[in-house]
């Protein structure tokens, strides 16, 4: 009985494949993939993150108080996501993603973000698609069609969408095996499944979602648990004015523009002690 239970662990870890955590693009070994492979990318905070300090992930300890009332109203977070401006997390991804296209491996992104309009933003498709581009992202495989997940949600929700090789979980991320469940569908849309699948994301669960949706397919696991951060310097004096300024004059400040509004204040008082 207890060899069984060895063979039964043993035969386990080959179905599922493993997980390895990282902190860059340049430790994922693309030696053995092939035209039959698949790399996914997840998005936020694993290819890019918000240039604004109290938008990143690493300052989300201190997004309380005065800040959830700008977090939580679809207006005035539209206004910041028209405004602010991304950065590559790790610069490596665009030399990865070159190294995929030279040996013809197919790689698109699966993110859990939301579709639809928000605040001024029409389409947060759309601008995500600009944002990535804008930094040099674009994704290479071969179904470009775009196409609406209308059936995986219900009437009245933002459906998840597949558009310029990135799958968006829309109103679906609201389960917690999301990402599963549209990479499932995606397979079955294209008619195609790849015989190893290697998948990178910041959040362990989505990591296993992915796992579990591929593990009957007798398809290769590689799941890449991505800790590597963008955390730009936080100033409470800096967040203070975004967070005011865009409660009363609807405008964010950039952290720069922050930064030089109140390097002018300071200036100001200085002259009038003197």
């Amino acid at each position: 009985m207890k060899y069984i239970c060895i063979i039964f662990v043993f035969l386990a870890a080959c179905v599922y494949g493993e997980i390895k955590t990282i902190k860059s693009f340049s430790e994922i070994d693309i030696s053995q993939l092939t035209s039959k492979s698949l790399v996914i990318f997840d998005v936020d905070e694993v290819l890019i993150s918000p240039a604004d300090a109290i938008l990143t992930h690493s300052a989300r300890n201190y997004r309380s108080g005065m800040w959830s009332s700008v977090f939580y109203n679809n207006e005035l977070f539209g206004i910041i996501l028209n405004t602010v401006d991304y950065t590559l997390i790790d610069p490596y991804v665009i030399k990865l993603m070159s190294k995929l296209r030279d040996k013809g491996i197919p790689f698109i992104a699966l993110t859990a973000a939301n579709t639809g309009k928000i605040g001024p933003v029409e389409s947060l498709v759309e601008w995500r698609i600009a944002q990535l581009a804008k930094l040099g992202i674009t994704f290479d495989f071969f179904y470009q069609k775009h196409h609406s997940f209308n059936h995986l949600v219900g009437i009245n929700k933002n459906p998840p969408i597949y558009k310029n090789g990135i799958l968006f979980c829309g109103d679906l991320n609201q389960n917690r095996n999301c990402k599963g469940y549209l990479l499932q569908d995606f397979f079955r849309l294209v008619g195609w499944e790849p015989d190893h699948v290697v998948f990178i994301d910041d959040f362990y669960n989505h990591l296993l979602s992915v796992q579990d949706a591929i593990a009957l397919k007798n398809i290769t696991y590689q799941g890449y648990h991505f800790t590597g951060t963008y955390a730009p310097q936080f100033d409470p004096e800096v967040v203070e004015l975004q967070v005011n300024t865009i409660l009363n004059e609807k405008i964010w400040l950039t952290d720069e523009e922050a930064r030089e509004i109140l390097e002018k204040r300071s200036r100001a008082m200085e002259t009038l002690k003197n």
